[in-house]
This record gives C-alpha cells, structure tokens and sequence, in this order.
C-alpha cells in the first residue's frame, strides 16, 4: 500500500500541509491517537479555519481519503446552513472554485452528515444525523481530474453516499479544518476536531471486489459485520479422485472416477477493524454458529459462502486510525455467485469441458509433474541396488496459473465440485483430448496485477488449479 500524504499533528503544529488560514489549532484536549490532532475552537460558521496541502503530481487520479472527525457543538440558525471540513480541492475550502467535501447540513431543522459538490453546489445527504462528541471513521474514494469524476464516502466502514459524473478537474490538493457557509451569513458556530487523516493507495483498506465493495460476515442472521477494509482474499478447495496403482502398466495408474472426496471450501482474508468491530468480531466468534460471508462488489455482484468461522488471527497495529489487523479463516460447505456473465475466449490456448467449457488465453505459468518409481529391495549388510523389473508410473499432474474474472472463477469452482471426469486441451504444450481430473482450484485476489487478459480488463483473481490427465 502507498501512502501519499498524512497528517497526524504529532509535530504540534501544520508542518504537514503548505499554509493555514483563520485560526486553526493543534491541541491536545480531543484526540483520536496519538497526543494532538486539529482543533476548530468556537468558530463563526462565516469564516474559514483550515489548513490547505498542495499535492500537484503527486496524487493518481483515483485514491482514498482516510480521517476522523469530532463534532462538539454545531449551531447553525438557519435552514440549509453547512459547514465543509475535509477533501480534495484547488484552495481554501469555501473560496476554492472546485471541491468535493466531507460536509455537515442543516435540513429541516436536523443536522446531516454528506457529500457537498462545491463546483456544482449540491449537498448529498447520507441520511446520517449527526451526533456531538463522537469520532467519525470517515473514508471518501475520489476520482479527480476527470470531468466526469466520481466519489463515494463511507462513514463507520458503511457506504453511504456515491456521486458519479462530477467535475474534478483541478482538485490536487487536500483542506483540512471547517469552513462555511451556505445560505447561514455567519449566523451560528462549531466546534469540532480532525486527526489521523491520510491520503492513500487504498486508504489502508483495499475494498473487495477490485471495485471498492464490502464483506459482511454474520451468525443465524443474528450479529454482523460489514467492513469494505479488506486487505487481501483467498480461496481454496480440492476434489480428490481415487488413484490406483498397477506395477509394469505403461499408461500408469489408473483413475477410478467413480470414487472421489470433496473438500471444504477454504475462505481465508484480511481487515481492518476499528474498536467497535473488534468487539462486534468477538460476538461474532464466540456464538458457535453457522456463518454466512457475503463477498460484494460496487456493482452488486457478490459471492455468498455458508461454513464454519474457523479461526482468527488479531494482530494491533499502532499509529493507525483502524488499528486492528484480523486474519480471518472459514471452513465453507456452500457458496454461489450472482454476477455478470463472460463468455468464453476467442484464441484459446487451454479448454476444459465438463459440465461446462472454459477456455484460458492468457497462461502465467505452467507446470508438469510426472514420476516413475521402481522396486528398491533393502537388504542388510548389503549395497543398495533396484530391481528394474517392478516398477511403477504415475498420472500425469499439470499445474496452470492464470488470471480470472470472478464469473469465470466461479464456473471452475463449479466444475471442481462436480465431481467428475472432465476433457483437457492444451493446446500449447499437449496433450489434447484427454480425460482429466480437475483437483485443485487456489484464489488469490489481486487487483495490484489488473493485466489485460485477452477481451476481459477486469480480471483480479490469480487462480492456481491442477489437472491429473490420463494417458
């Protein structure tokens, strides 16, 4: 993960950012970590109290926002009066032309937490009123420099507003503080605080679905836990076939397809917690219940695993504004996928066809595990020594990696537990037009590696899977 500017106030001043304008302070009464954070003290919402960061160059056109935000008194006297605290833009907040920002409304008599468009002067309301004295984990994905940017906030790690075809073309730099107003011409003022604010890769949070989705984890509908701070994804499962052994057989052993053990999914991935997850975590954990996963994309595709919460791995991570690291590990029986269909490649160089066909373009790497073992008679007091007579050949075992979509993943998932002979065509390495048996099928998410793979951009999943051909 990159991180490309953060603000932390542990030097006790703005040394982070370029300059301040109006009177913000550090101060060490109100904190998030660490001992200081920024403070807006008793300000006229007229006015502008912030600090402003430059960032030309320096950012890519997609990042995350990361901070928290306190509210301790917010005294608007007017309907449609607002206050703007954090986000990219091209100056000061409030006489900035451009911005898209973290904002606080007064509707109809209610304080609202949401997204204002400073360029076209829309407020979109998250639906959230907003409570006095409580830190806010606040996420904002930004698509800047684009005329038709977007952005979507998350507030306690839930998606709650997402605003698309929005002009960003001159936001690179970043305000940080409170500034008003609309509509409120100085009447009314806040007092509030900003600390661990951070502008990164993927905000220390890497949302699933190569999107910005989320997973949500839950016991009998009873307890859940819904976080789009996920670090990494895995999956993992075999299908063993019943092999026989047969001495001086030429074509090797033989695979009795009839007589197969299919195994446990293994769904194994990272987040990142704030404190009230942890304690939703422990919850979760100790019901000793049948649990259900939900994997989902921005788009609404989404997987759904039914198993066992099997294991988790709790690590504390300081000088973070989500500091609790946890490995998660489920022993899944049932899952499916709901999602667009893909349909098959036009140049394939690999097909199976069982149940369905899959065809595979773009091979990664590609490996062939063959073995012979012969009789070696052990004697005592004697030189070691083989009898060439008896011997034994073992099935071909041919391992490929590739890049997937996550339909496709799903239908060799699909094919896996099946349970049944397949056909194999390699049509780049041989053979062609055997019987196989598909026996592995390892996931890994990785959006890092986002390659082209034939017609399909979006294909974040490096799956590993062997196949055992007959001769």
């Amino acid at each position: 993960m990159t991180t490309f500017w953060s603000a932390g106030f542990e030097t006790n001043d703005f040394s982070e950012f370029d300059s301040i304008t109006g009177s913000p302070t550090v101060a060490s009464d109100q904190k998030y970590a660490g001992t200081y954070s920024m403070k807006i003290n008793n300000m006229d919402i007229f006015y502008t109290y912030g600090a402003w960061k430059d960032l030309t160059g320096i950012l890519p056109t997609t990042y995350y926002i990361h901070a928290r935000i306190r509210v301790n008194s917010f005294d608007p006297h007017n309907d449609t009066d607002m206050v703007i605290f954090l986000g990219p833009s091209d100056g000061y907040g409030w006489n900035a032309y451009n911005g898209i920002y973290i904002a606080a409304r007064r509707l109809s008599g209610v304080i609202k937490l949401g997204i204002w468009d400073h360029t076209n002067l829309i407020f979109y309301d998250s639906g959230l009123t907003l409570t006095f004295d409580y830190w806010y984990d606040i996420d904002m994905k930004i698509v800047v420099r684009a005329s038709t940017g977007s952005a979507k906030l998350y507030i306690d790690n839930v998606l709650k507003v997402t605003v698309s075809n929005i002009d960003t073309t001159s936001e690179d730099g970043i305000f940080a503080g409170a500034s008003g107003n609309e509509g409120g011409f100085g009447q009314g003022n806040i007092t509030c605080w900003l600390d661990v604010i951070s502008i990164d890769e993927n905000a220390g949070l890497n949302p699933i679905g190569h999107y910005g989705g989320k997973i949500t984890i839950g016991t009998n509908g009873a307890t859940s836990l819904e976080s789009p701070y996920v670090l990494d994804v895995s999956m993992e499962q075999s299908c063993d076939v019943a092999l026989r052994d047969v001495p001086l057989k030429s074509l090797g052993e033989v695979m009795d397809t009839g007589t197969y053990m299919v195994h446990t999914l293994t769904l194994a991935f990272s987040m990142r917690l704030s404190d009230a997850d942890k304690t939703t975590l422990e919850t979760l954990f100790t019901s000793h219940a049948e649990a259900t996963v939900y994997l989902e994309d921005e788009y609404g595709d989404y997987w759904t695993f039914t198993g066992w919460f099997r294991d988790k791995d709790v690590i504390y991570e300081y000088e973070r504004t989500r500091p609790w690291k946890v490995n998660f590990i489920f022993d899944i029986y049932t899952y499916s996928y709901s999602g667009a269909s893909i349909g098959t490649f036009t140049n394939s160089q690999l097909r199976l066809v069982g149940g369905t066909t899959l065809d595979f373009e773009d091979i990664i790497d590609f490996s062939v595990s063959e073995e012979s073992s012969v009789a070696i008679p052990k004697w005592v007091n004697q030189s070691p020594t083989i009898d060439t007579n008896v011997w034994n050949k073992k099935l071909k075992r041919v391992t490929y990696t590739v890049r997937e979509t996550e339909y496709r993943l799903y239908k060799l998932f699909q094919m896996l537990t099946a349970h049944t002979a397949i056909t194999f065509y390699d049509y780049i390495h041989g053979p062609t037009n055997k019987t196989a048996w598909l026996t592995s099928v390892r996931a890994d998410w990785n959006p890092v590696k986002k390659e082209n793979l034939g017609s399909f951009v979006n294909a974040p999943w490096e799956v590993e899977f062997e196949v055992i051909v007959r001769n």
